[in-house]
This record gives structure tokens, C-alpha cells and sequence, in this order.
């Protein structure tokens, strides 16, 4: 009996053929004239002399920020550390940072890593308070996060509004507000008027606890 080959049929089709273009091949630099040469040269030259002003006004304009900052009392180095916290990648190059000087402070005997253990953490009231503070001092406006219970929110207000007042009363001093203005005024308390809201945040933290 006679071996069967290829598919049904026995017919084998046939090799594709190479899809024709239109489109030139693109000459080599050693294939290209003189006059050629210079032609893209200069039309690089066009596209890129532009790009190098707007690099050069940014790296000044940058340098202007940081001379700025200098002299109303932030530094260089906190305004760094600051842009990298804003980024995950950012964050654990810091973390691993700090993890090196912890080792090296262990290593050489002192007391610093000590004494850092010695700061109790935050409570979650007083961390909300800081959030607040934080999100009114960057111009945000007054939206607790919607996960925060009714007390924890209310101490997230209390921090916007302190932050909210040193940022008004610095823009009345003079200095330039940033982005658009937000409604100062203060949204109606949330939660029982009966207790504070810290008695309440603390009572909420002593029941998870």
C-alpha cells in the first residue's frame, strides 16, 4: 500500500510570494553628496536650535526656583527629597537611603537609630489632622477621603482649615496665589457636636485597638 504524503490531495502549495514595494531605499550616509550632507544638516540644525533655548531657558528657570526657595527657607536637598517621596520609585530609593544610614549609624554604635524608635507613630486622628493641613497648604480643596469614618474625617477638616488660613494669610501678605483660588470657607462639621472630634477619633482608635 502506497504511503500517503503531504495534505489531502497531495498537493503542496506554493511558496508565498515577496509582497513588491514601491517605496526607494534609503541612500547611506557614504552614498549621500556633499550637497545632500549639508541639506539635512542644516534642516536638523532648524529642528533642533529651537529645543536647545527651550532647554536652556528651563534649566535657568529651574535654577531661578531653587535660588527662590533658598531664600524663603527651603533647601535644595528638602525640595529633592520632596519630588522623589511624590513617585513610588522615588519613595523606595529613599526608604533604601535611610536603611543604609540606620545600618551604618548600628555598625558604628551610635545612638541615632535609637533614638528614632524612641518617636511614638502617629495616631490615625493626627495623621488625617496632617493630610488636612497638607492638602490645604498644596491648594487642594476641602474633599476628606471617602474611606475615613465621620470623626477621622472631621479631624482631616480641621487640618484643612489651619492650613487654609496660613495660605490665605500668606497670599494677603502678598505672596502669588497658585492655580485657582478655592473658597476659603469652611464646610459645615461633620459628626456629633456633643463630644470633640478628638475625643471621638480617639474613642474609634481605643475600639480598632
Amino acid at each position: 500500500m502506497a504511503k500517503r504524503t503531504g495534505k489531502a490531495g497531495g498537493a503542496k502549495k506554493p511558496p508565498k510570494a515577496k509582497k513588491k514595494t514601491d517605496k526607494p531605499r534609503k541612500p547611506t550616509a557614504a552614498e549621500l553628496s556633499d550637497t545632500e550632507r549639508q541639506r539635512l544638516l542644516l534642516a536638523h540644525l532648524r529642528k533642533l536650535s529651537p529645543l536647545l533655548i527651550a532647554e536652556a531657558t528651563a534649566k535657568d528657570n529651574v535654577r531661578k526656583a531653587y535660588e527662590l526657595a533658598k531664600k524663603e527657607g527651603v533647601t535644595k536637598k528638602e525640595l529633592e527629597l520632596a519630588l522623589l517621596l511624590k513617585t513610588d520609585e522615588g519613595a523606595e530609593k529613599v526608604k533604601k537611603q535611610m536603611q543604609t544610614i540606620l545600618d551604618v549609624d548600628r555598625w558604628m554604635g551610635s545612638e541615632v537609630g535609637e533614638q528614632l524608635d524612641m518617636f511614638p507613630k502617629a495616631k490615625p486622628s493626627d495623621k488625617a489632622f496632617e493630610d488636612g493641613k497638607r492638602s490645604a497648604l498644596n491648594d487642594e480643596p476641602a474633599r476628606p477621603p471617602a474611606n475615613l469614618s465621620q470623626a477621622i474625617a472631621q479631624r482631616w477638616m480641621e487640618g484643612w482649615n489651619e492650613g487654609r488660613t496660613t495660605l490665605n494669610a500668606a497670599r494677603a501678605a502678598g505672596f502669588k496665589p497658585l492655580g485657582q483660588v478655592i473658597n476659603a470657607n469652611a464646610p459645615d462639621p461633620i459628626g456629633d457636636q456633643d463630644a470633640t472630634h478628638e475625643e471621638q477619633a480617639d474613642h474609634e482608635e481605643a475600639e480598632a485597638a
